[in-house]
């Protein structure tokens, strides 16, 4: 490997070595060899910001919240604008639920480098946490005119559309996503959700349909058909689909169990 071979005949550089060895490991999953090689560079360099912020991130990937949190703020103490210590640390703060501190991180970061599309996508997220829909969907359509095949931006942008009572907004930026990422089951679920809600169940069952293609245990697809069934008047239909989403563990609530009860065939004598 290039890394392995420039650490041994260039040792001057090793630690740079070692930090894009252990890159090389994270991208890969290899989570656990990664920090190996990242130590390893700080062994040598004790203030590599980058190494600093590359062992958070995969501190962070174990788990490891508040290690990270410790090489961010280093890493930030010897370089107030590396952007990528700077998200880890705001990223932190959101897991924390401290959103509003990860919105003074992410905006930092966006001071530093306006043209981040992780940075506006990350901002809109804790925007959206806050229920500042208006900004959410300003945050994420910067950060899909930086980056027009960001998948997760589409989706989180027709959440927000949703959230702010825009179904038909809503129902263009998932449709956008699927372009991108057309087998995310999730993103067909809110699709079919939306069409549902505005009465054209023949475009949910599809939505929901598809879901099930791609994720044959998902109970929520089931009973989401269930619903779609019965509006549609079929009931048999909405029964089979219930029994489903219940052999699957999936919460039906207990109202629609009781509205359910009527439709069942009656047991033979």
């Amino acid at each position: 490997m290039l890394w392995k071979y420039e650490i041994s005949i260039f040792p001057k550089s090793a630690a740079l070595a070692y930090n894009n060895l252990g890159f090389i490991y994270s991208g890969r999953g290899l989570v656990d060899e990664a920090i190996e090689q990242y130590e390893k560079a700080l062994a040598i360099n004790p203030n590599y910001d980058s190494a600093l912020a590359n062992l958070g991130n995969n501190y962070r990937k174990k788990g490891y919240t508040g290690r990270a949190k410790a090489l961010y703020e280093k890493a930030i103490s010897v370089n107030p604008k590396h952007t990528g210590a700077l998200l880890g640390l705001a990223d932190v703060w959101m897991s924390k639920g401290l959103v509003e501190k990860a919105v003074r991180e992410y905006a930092k970061v966006l001071e530093i480098d306006p043209e981040s599309a992780k940075g506006h996508f990350s901002l809109g997220a804790a925007y959206y946490e806050q229920g500042r829909l208006e900004k959410a969907i300003s945050h994420y359509k910067k950060a899909l005119a930086l980056k027009p095949e960001f998948s997760e931006a589409y989706f989180n942008l027709g959440i927000s559309y949703e959230k702010a009572g825009m179904p038909d907004n809503a129902i263009s930026a998932y449709e956008a996503a699927l372009k991108i990422d057309p087998s995310n089951s999730q993103i067909h679920n809110n699709l079919g959700s939306i069409y549902g809600a505005k009465g054209m169940f023949e475009e949910a069952s599809r939505e929901f349909q598809r879901v099930l293609e791609l994720d044959p245990e998902n109970g929520a697809a089931y009973y989401n058909l269930s619903g779609v069934s019965f509006l549609r008047q079929e009931f048999a239909l909405a029964v089979e689909y219930c029994d489903k989403a219940l052999k699957l563990n999936y919460p039906v609530p207990e109202a629609y169990l009781r509205t359910l009860e009527s439709y069942r065939p009656s047991p033979n004598p």
